[in-house]
């Protein structure tokens, strides 16, 4: 998978340091006589290290990965960026 994500990253002109923040967990495969599943989880992994912009209601912004990964949970919200004041708590 690393070997995976170097050639993927290179292509993409990645900053090299930038791979050391890639860690792949879990286990399991794809069902195939080639490397897919490696070279699925590697182009995930390069997807997540790019500098993703979006666009929201306050102009265009980056959008960051969390620093802490707690067991399969994700940082997830089900609403995009909204102003503030827009949408009723929910208690």
């Amino acid at each position: 998978m690393r070997g995976f994500l170097r050639e993927i990253w290179r292509a993409a002109q990645g900053r090299e340091a930038a791979l050391a923040h890639v860690h792949f967990v879990g286990s399991g495969s794809l069902p195939s006589v080639l490397a897919v599943t490696d070279l699925a989880v590697a182009s995930v992994g390069a997807a997540g290290l790019a500098p993703t912009m979006e666009t929201t209601f306050r102009g265009t912004a980056q959008r960051l990965q969390g620093p802490v990964t707690v067991g399969h949970a994700t940082m997830a919200w089900g609403r995009p960026a909204a102003p503030p004041g827009s949408a009723q708590p929910v208690w």
